[in-house]
Protein backbone atom coordinates (compact mmCIF):
# COMPACT_ATOMS: atom_id res chain seq x y z
CA UNK A 1 0.00 0.00 0.00
CA UNK A 2 2.82 2.06 0.63
CA UNK A 3 3.92 1.96 -3.08
CA UNK A 4 0.94 2.98 -4.70
CA UNK A 5 0.03 6.01 -1.54
CA UNK A 6 3.62 7.01 -2.50
CA UNK A 7 2.94 7.27 -6.14
CA UNK A 8 -0.25 8.88 -5.90
CA UNK A 9 0.94 11.62 -3.49
CA UNK A 10 4.11 11.82 -5.92
CA UNK A 11 1.61 12.74 -8.72
CA UNK A 12 -0.66 15.16 -6.63
CA UNK A 13 2.41 17.15 -5.58
CA UNK A 14 4.10 17.40 -9.12
CA UNK A 15 0.62 19.31 -10.05
CA UNK A 16 0.84 22.02 -7.14
CA UNK A 17 4.65 22.58 -7.25
CA UNK A 18 4.83 25.47 -9.56
CA UNK A 19 1.89 27.34 -7.22
CA UNK A 20 2.90 26.83 -3.57
CA UNK A 21 6.33 27.16 -1.84
CA UNK A 22 8.50 23.93 -1.15
CA UNK A 23 7.60 23.84 2.62
CA UNK A 24 3.90 23.86 2.38
CA UNK A 25 4.55 21.52 -0.48
CA UNK A 26 6.42 19.02 1.73
CA UNK A 27 4.11 19.12 4.79
CA UNK A 28 1.15 18.57 2.74
CA UNK A 29 2.61 14.93 1.03
CA UNK A 30 3.75 14.00 4.78
CA UNK A 31 0.04 14.75 5.44
CA UNK A 32 -1.65 13.36 2.93
CA UNK A 33 0.60 10.12 3.19
CA UNK A 34 -0.33 9.36 6.83
CA UNK A 35 -3.91 10.14 6.44
CA UNK A 36 -4.25 7.97 2.82
CA UNK A 37 -2.31 5.34 4.69
CA UNK A 38 -4.49 5.05 7.74
CA UNK A 39 -7.84 5.80 5.53
CA UNK A 40 -6.85 2.65 3.93
CA UNK A 41 -5.92 0.34 6.32
CA UNK A 42 -9.36 -2.19 6.48
CA UNK A 43 -9.70 -1.42 2.47
CA UNK A 44 -7.02 -2.81 0.89
CA UNK A 45 -6.92 -6.47 -0.61
CA UNK A 46 -4.16 -7.22 -3.17
CA UNK A 47 -5.80 -10.44 -4.02
CA UNK A 48 -8.80 -8.61 -5.07
CA UNK A 49 -7.03 -5.52 -6.06
CA UNK A 50 -10.87 -4.21 -7.47
CA UNK A 51 -12.56 -4.63 -4.18
CA UNK A 52 -12.68 -1.37 -2.52
CA UNK A 53 -11.66 0.36 -5.57
CA UNK A 54 -14.56 3.52 -4.82
CA UNK A 55 -13.63 3.91 -1.48
CA UNK A 56 -10.45 4.77 -2.44
CA UNK A 57 -10.84 6.99 -5.36
CA UNK A 58 -9.72 10.13 -4.99
CA UNK A 59 -12.21 13.22 -6.48
CA UNK A 60 -11.49 16.55 -6.99
CA UNK A 61 -13.08 19.09 -9.27
CA UNK A 62 -14.11 22.73 -9.42
CA UNK A 63 -17.04 22.89 -7.05
CA UNK A 64 -15.76 20.22 -4.89
CA UNK A 65 -12.38 19.08 -3.10
CA UNK A 66 -12.23 15.44 -2.04
CA UNK A 67 -12.63 15.43 1.87
CA UNK A 68 -8.59 13.61 2.60
CA UNK A 69 -7.34 15.41 0.59
CA UNK A 70 -9.04 19.13 1.90
CA UNK A 71 -8.07 17.71 5.04
CA UNK A 72 -4.38 17.59 4.21
CA UNK A 73 -4.77 20.75 2.64
CA UNK A 74 -5.80 22.20 5.88
CA UNK A 75 -3.35 21.09 7.87
CA UNK A 76 -0.50 22.02 6.10
CA UNK A 77 -1.45 25.82 6.42
CA UNK A 78 -2.66 26.23 2.74
CA UNK A 79 -5.28 28.63 2.53
CA UNK A 80 -8.79 26.99 1.19
CA UNK A 81 -9.49 29.78 -1.27
CA UNK A 82 -7.02 29.23 -3.15
CA UNK A 83 -6.71 25.26 -2.77
CA UNK A 84 -9.00 24.60 -5.45
CA UNK A 85 -6.85 26.07 -7.90
CA UNK A 86 -3.72 24.17 -7.11
CA UNK A 87 -5.36 20.65 -9.28
CA UNK A 88 -7.17 20.48 -12.99
CA UNK A 89 -10.68 21.26 -12.77
CA UNK A 90 -11.87 17.47 -13.11
CA UNK A 91 -9.40 15.03 -11.23
CA UNK A 92 -9.91 11.55 -10.73
CA UNK A 93 -7.71 9.24 -9.30
CA UNK A 94 -8.06 5.60 -8.14
CA UNK A 95 -5.49 4.15 -5.82
CA UNK A 96 -5.61 0.35 -6.25
CA UNK A 97 -3.09 -2.45 -5.04
CA UNK A 98 -0.57 -2.37 -7.90
CA UNK A 99 -2.35 0.06 -9.53
CA UNK A 100 -2.39 3.93 -9.23
CA UNK A 101 -4.98 5.59 -12.66
CA UNK A 102 -6.06 9.08 -12.93
CA UNK A 103 -8.11 11.04 -15.45
CA UNK A 104 -7.81 14.61 -16.16
CA UNK A 105 -11.35 15.60 -17.02
CA UNK A 106 -14.59 14.02 -17.26
CA UNK A 107 -14.31 12.41 -20.37
CA UNK A 108 -10.89 12.57 -20.28
CA UNK A 109 -8.44 8.78 -21.02
CA UNK A 110 -6.74 7.14 -18.19
CA UNK A 111 -3.68 6.93 -17.65
CA UNK A 112 -1.32 4.92 -15.25
CA UNK A 113 1.39 6.23 -13.22
CA UNK A 114 4.09 4.08 -12.70
CA UNK A 115 5.22 2.32 -9.33
CA UNK A 116 8.45 2.60 -8.13
CA UNK A 117 9.33 -0.67 -6.37
CA UNK A 118 12.66 -1.82 -4.32
CA UNK A 119 11.57 -5.18 -4.26
CA UNK A 120 10.98 -6.47 -7.68
CA UNK A 121 10.17 -9.81 -6.98
CA UNK A 122 7.02 -9.06 -5.21
CA UNK A 123 4.26 -10.90 -6.58
CA UNK A 124 2.10 -8.46 -8.52
CA UNK A 125 -1.84 -9.03 -8.81
CA UNK A 126 -3.07 -7.67 -12.25
CA UNK A 127 -4.00 -3.92 -13.07
CA UNK A 128 -7.20 -2.66 -13.71
CA UNK A 129 -6.05 -2.21 -17.23
CA UNK A 130 -4.41 -5.77 -17.39
CA UNK A 131 -7.64 -7.38 -16.00
CA UNK A 132 -9.93 -5.47 -18.96
CA UNK A 133 -7.59 -7.46 -21.49
CA UNK A 134 -8.81 -11.00 -19.30
CA UNK A 135 -12.55 -9.84 -19.08
CA UNK A 136 -14.65 -9.28 -21.78
CA UNK A 137 -15.63 -5.58 -22.72
CA UNK A 138 -19.25 -4.89 -22.24
CA UNK A 139 -19.77 -4.94 -25.86
CA UNK A 140 -18.25 -8.19 -26.51
CA UNK A 141 -20.65 -9.44 -23.62
CA UNK A 142 -23.59 -8.05 -25.72
CA UNK A 143 -22.95 -9.26 -28.86
CA UNK A 144 -22.02 -12.75 -27.71
CA UNK A 145 -25.26 -12.74 -25.69
CA UNK A 146 -26.81 -11.70 -28.67
CA UNK A 147 -25.46 -14.41 -30.77
CA UNK A 148 -26.01 -17.12 -28.29
CA UNK A 149 -29.45 -16.10 -27.94
CA UNK A 150 -30.47 -15.82 -31.68
CA UNK A 151 -28.46 -18.83 -32.94
CA UNK A 152 -30.37 -19.97 -36.31
CA UNK A 153 -32.44 -16.47 -36.71
CA UNK A 154 -31.35 -13.58 -39.20
CA UNK A 155 -31.98 -9.90 -37.92
CA UNK A 156 -34.99 -9.85 -40.26
CA UNK A 157 -36.17 -12.72 -38.88
CA UNK A 158 -36.07 -11.24 -35.36
CA UNK A 159 -37.73 -7.69 -36.17
CA UNK A 160 -34.31 -5.56 -35.11
CA UNK A 161 -32.39 -3.18 -36.94
CA UNK A 162 -28.61 -3.04 -36.84
CA UNK A 163 -27.39 0.35 -34.76
CA UNK A 164 -24.24 2.00 -35.56
CA UNK A 165 -23.19 2.11 -32.19
CA UNK A 166 -22.45 -1.46 -32.05
CA UNK A 167 -20.86 -1.91 -34.69
CA UNK A 168 -17.16 -2.48 -34.97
Amino acid sequence: MREEVNAAVGFLTKLMRSKLNKECVEQFQCTLKALLQNHYQDHWFPELPHRGSGYRCIRINAQVMDPIVDVAVKESGIATDCSVGLFPDELTMWIDPSDVSYRIGESGSIGQIELRSGDQSQKRSPSILESRKILPSCKEQFTRGISHATQGYSINTLGLRPYAAFAS
